[in-house]
C-alpha cells in the first residue's frame, strides 16, 4: 500500500518473478512529483498509478512517463537486479542496489542503469559507489553512459564498466551504444524510458547516418531529442528540412528539438556525423 523507496528492493525482485511468468508487474500508486517512484514505476514496464489530490498533480513528472495521448512510454522488459547485485546480497556483501531494463531496435540495445542503497530514505551526506557492466546487459560496443540526474554523460570503452557515486536517495543513468556512425542516441530528452518504442520506433545505423523514426501522439508538436558525438553531427528531416542542433563542445552532448504538425504520426529524422560531412563536401 502506498509505494515509496523503502519498497523498492522488494518491488525489483517481486518483478524478476513477474518477467519469468510473462507478467508485467506494477506498483501501488504514489504521489506524481515524486520523481524517484516515477522511474521505477515506469521501468517496470508495467502500469503506472498516481494518487494526487486534484489540483497537485505535477504534469511536468506526469509527462516524462507517457506522451500527450496517455501512452506510457516504456521498456521492453520489466526492470530488475542485476546479477551482480544477486551476488553481492547471497555474500552478505552491503552497498547499493542496481536494477536494470532496456530498450532493442534490432541488435541495437539502449540500458537504463538504476541503483540506490536498500533501506535508505535519505542518504545525507554520504556518497556511495555503484556499478553497471553494459557488456555484460547486451552492449558490445564502446558506449555513452548519461546521468539523468547529474545531467552530465561518460564515454566507455567496450567492455568498460561505468562506475557512479550515488549523491543522493537514487542514481539513473542511461547508456546508448556508439555505432558506426559514431553517434551515440540517448533518444527523447524529456521521457525516463528515452528510447521506448512507443516513441522511437525504429533505429537504423550505418557508416554514414544514424536514422531514427519518431513518434508523436496529437497534441505534440515538439520533441527533444539527445545524444553523444565526437564532433556536432547534422540533423536533417525526411523533407530536407535541417534541423538546428546544440552542441556542447566540452562534454559531446548534443540536443535538436524537432518540431512538427500537431497531429501527431510518423517522423524519420537523420542524423550525420561532422566527419561524414565534410568528406562529401
Amino acid at each position: 500500500d502506498r509505494f515509496e523507496p523503502g519498497k523498492w528492493r522488494h518491488f525489483l525482485y517481486t518483478s524478476q518473478l513477474a518477467a519469468a511468468l510473462g507478467i508485467w508487474p506494477w506498483c501501488d500508486v504514489f504521489k506524481s512529483g515524486e520523481t524517484g517512484n516515477m522511474i521505477v514505476a515506469v521501468l517496470s514496464a508495467g502500469m503506472v498509478g498516481t494518487g494526487d489530490t486534484m489540483g497537485k498533480e505535477a504534469p511536468e513528472n506526469i509527462r516524462l512517463a507517457a506522451r500527450a495521448d496517455g501512452v506510457l512510454v516504456k521498456p521492453d522488459r520489466p526492470m530488475v537486479p542485476t546479477d551482480d547485485t544477486y551476488l553481492r546480497e547471497a555474500r552478505g556483501a552491503g552497498g547499493a542496489l542496481t536494477a536494470w531494463t532496456c530498450t532493442d531496435h534490432g541488435d541495437r540495445r539502449t540500458l537504463y542503469g538504476f541503483a540506490f542503497i536498500p533501506g535508505k530514505q535519505h542518504i545525507g551526506d554520504a556518497d556511495y559507489p555503484w556499478e553497471i557492466n553494459p557488456q555484460a546487459l547486451g552492449i558490445k560496443s564502446p558506449a555513452f553512459a548519461y546521468d539523468v540526474i547529474g545531467k552530465r554523460g561518460t564515454s566507455l570503452a567496450a567492455g568498460q564498466p561505468y562506475t557512479g557515486v550515488l549523491e543522493g536517495q537514487y542514481s539513473f543513468v542511461i547508456i546508448a551504444p556508439i555505432g558506426p556512425s559514431g553517434i551515440a542516441f540517448l533518444g527523447d530528452a524529456d521521457k525516463i524510458t528515452s528510447t521506448g518504442k512507443q516513441r522511437i520506433a525504429d533505429i537504423r545505423e550505418s557508416a554514414e547516418s544514424l536514422k531514427v523514426t519518431l513518434l508523436t501522439a496529437p497534441g505534440e508538436s515538439a520533441v527533444t531529442l539527445h545524444g553523444f558525438a565526437e564532433s556536432a553531427p547534422t540533423c536533417q528531416l525526411a523533407d530536407g528540412k535541417i534541423l538546428p542542433v546544440q552542441y556542447d563542445v566540452a562534454t559531446k552532448h548534443f540536443t535538436v528539438t524537432v518540431t512538427m504538425a500537431a497531429t501527431g504520426g510518423e517522423h524519420v529524422v537523420t542524423f550525420r556525423h561532422a566527419s561524414i560531412r565534410t568528406a562529401r563536401e
